[in-house]
């Protein structure tokens, strides 16, 4: 009996919690895929994990802009970037000598006397906001990846807790294409210098050619672009929330919506934007910090208004099979709810657009641009599948 009872145990022995198969390959990795779902769009509130209880056994890819996504929509309010400053490792200085050679430096330093008294980080977030100074924004970069552990702590009925990583990402170096588009705090060196001579894009003709042309008469001189990273608006979010709420608890619900949903499989898409089609046209890629990608020709094709116009933008006779039993299956689906979201997500959204480098029969270099959404039902609906993916990442 002994041994019988040790052996009924076991599975709850294997972790602090006394939970049976509260492990990585069971329950405690399921717990961490699915808070690390809900991380992804909301990052405060409760989680109602029965909602999500029907996705599939997969576990969750973590999205590499995740921890960029948690520095600037998260960590650089007002509050947190002068507490963050004050207790900064790096010490920068500022030479006094250079403030005393104006009138305006001399009073600076008068004004700050060796035994003030600093203010309270809530007294200088006051005092910031009442001249109208309320935010504190860092332009976007991709020299270097940003480090993030998330850990949650879980607790059982006996008070007994145990901590359990979510998510993980190491400092390091990346490639730095936003090198183009400005000069960052430890590139003082540099201001001054001219760029395109340091980095070597010019042509032979001292003008700037191909790509390098378009990003400079285009977008904008080297260095001198300020590129801030965008934040999913909150009533978009809101709509991504309740269709995800709504989705599962119809498959909790529904024998028939889900017998549906689980028999639509997949369809890969490659839509060609109705802005980018063009006879003779060549394609350079849609990353406008990638300045040299080869030629890539895209097929054209036509569109229209329904299921089989939508499918036009993609040219595959799978696409409207899998687009027409979808239609069929979210007819099954109540939508009243979210319904009224929509019009508010709406309106707060930015100006969302695909962009490419291209080249036409006459060898004449452009920056075509698509917005995502336009007055076209059928275009849009690849859009919509876009910001879908936005608010994802």
């Amino acid at each position: 009996m002994a041994v019988w009872f040790l052996f009924l145990l076991e599975p709850s022995l294997t972790n602090n919690l006394y939970w049976p198969h509260f492990n990585a390959s069971g329950t405690s990795g399921r717990l961490v895929d699915l808070v690390n779902l809900h991380l992804t769009t909301v990052r405060t509130g409760d989680v109602d994990l029965t909602t999500m209880a029907n996705m599939d056994g997969s576990t969750l890819a973590f999205p590499p802009a995740y921890p960029r996504k948690v520095l600037f929509t998260e960590l650089y309010s007002l509050a947190r970037a002068i507490h963050d400053l004050r207790n900064t490792t790096n010490a920068f200085g500022i030479n006094a000598h250079d403030l005393l050679q104006s009138e305006e430096g001399r009073q600076w330093l008068d004004m700050r006397p060796i035994d003030n008294n600093p203010l309270s980080v809530d007294a200088e977030v006051a005092f910031l906001t009442s001249i109208n100074l309320t935010r504190y924004d860092v332009l976007w970069q991709n020299e270097v990846v940003v480090a993030i552990t998330e850990t949650i702590w879980v607790e059982n009925a006996l008070g007994t807790q145990q901590r359990l990583a979510l998510n993980g990402l190491s400092y390091a170096y990346a490639p730095w294409t936003s090198v183009e588009l400005y000069c960052a705090a430890n590139n003082f060196d540099k201001i001054g210098v001219p760029f395109a001579g340091m980095m070597g894009l010019q042509g032979d003709s001292t003008n700037y050619e191909e790509q390098v042309g378009v990003f400079y008469y285009q977008i904008g001189p080297f260095e001198s672009i300020d590129a801030f990273f965008v934040a999913v608006p909150s009533p978009l979010g809101a709509v991504y929330t309740a269709y995800q709420i709504s989705l599962f608890r119809s498959l909790e619900s529904n024998p028939r919506f889900r017998n549906a949903f689980e028999a639509l499989g997949a369809v890969s898409l490659t839509p060609l934007p109705p802005n980018f089609d063009g006879s003779g046209l060549s394609f350079f890629g849609g990353h406008v910090l990638c300045l040299y990608n080869t030629a890539t020709p895209y097929s054209q094709t036509m569109f229209s208004f329904d299921i089989s116009f939508i499918c036009a933008f993609h040219n595959n006779t799978e696409c409207i099979n899998v687009l027409t039993r979808a239609q069929d299956t979210l007819a099954q689906m109540e939508f009243h709810q979210l319904a009224a979201l929509i019009p508010q997500a709406v309106a707060s959204m930015p100006s969302l657009q695909f962009a490419q480098y291209t080249q036409n029969a006459s060898s004449v270099w452009l920056l075509l641009q698509q917005p995502l959404l336009t007055s076209d039902p059928s275009w849009s609906f690849f859009g919509w599948l876009a910001i879908f993916d936005w608010i994802q990442d």
